[in-house]
């Protein structure tokens, strides 16, 4: 349940980004030429773009941790196990 819901955020938040760089400028062409036009602040969007990401991908990061609490394993198995999965950070 909890990652079906992480994975539909996931996917929403690509789509609105993806969206959101199509409508980055309006119209288009006042990409090329800021004469005409309006466009986001490039560094507002960037930020907050990658900050929601970030915070995503650590969630995906902490999903297989609650399982792996509830192995029958000895602790430091399970210590193990846990840095491994959270090795995909890297």
């Amino acid at each position: 349940m909890v990652s079906g819901i992480v994975g539909f955020l996931a996917m929403a938040w690509g789509i609105a980004g993806f969206v959101a760089v199509l409508l980055y400028c309006i119209p288009m062409q006042s990409f090329w030429n800021f004469t005409q036009g309006r466009c986001f602040n490039f560094s507002t969007f960037f930020l907050t773009m990658e900050t929601i990401g970030l915070v995503i991908d650590v969630i995906i990061l902490a999903l297989p941790l609650r399982a792996i609490a509830n192995l029958q394993l000895p602790r430091d198995k399970r210590i193990v196990l846990g840095g491994i999965f959270l090795l995909g950070g890297l």
